[in-house]
């Protein structure tokens, strides 16, 4: 897709190929500064999270009695243990939801330039159902 010239004069630039979902033609992806570093962000409740069950059991846990002396004190206490059990629950639900959806591309590209039987096909089928309905339930937010 590149000359080794242009590849040598914009050496961050990192390009993907990713798995066709929608249509028989696969996406590149160009990231022109290459893969950034990660940073800190604010912590930031998000309102789908009322959604899970797991999340109000998750708060709940956190918010138990603390022999804290001061209600000031106590309250504080409550809120950053529960900001950081909220923090490593929502990681590890994005992490095993990234995980199913790295799986289902890898399916979908497993098949991908084959002649497929009726049952691959119907695979194929249902695992762009799911990852579209899992992009979906992630664009409502």
């Amino acid at each position: 897709m590149c000359s080794l010239e242009w590849s040598a004069r914009f050496s961050k630039v990192v390009s993907l190929l990713d798995a066709t979902i929608g249509s028989d033609h696969a996406p590149i992806i160009i990231l022109p500064q290459g893969f950034k570093r990660k940073y800190k962000r604010d912590f930031k409740f998000e309102s789908k999270w009322l959604l899970e069950e797991e999340c109000t059991s998750t708060v709940q846990a956190s918010w138990d009695p603390m022999s804290q002396p001061r209600p000031s004190h106590r309250f504080g206490s409550k809120l950053r243990r529960t900001k950081f059990a909220l923090i490593k629950w929502s990681k590890l639900k994005t992490r095993i939801n990234n995980q199913r959806k790295q799986f289902l591309l890898e399916r979908i590209k497993s098949y991908q330039g084959k002649q497929l039987s009726k049952e691959e096909l119907l695979d194929s089928k249902a695992c762009k159902k799911e990852l579209d309905s899992m992009w979906e339930s992630e664009e409502r937010y």
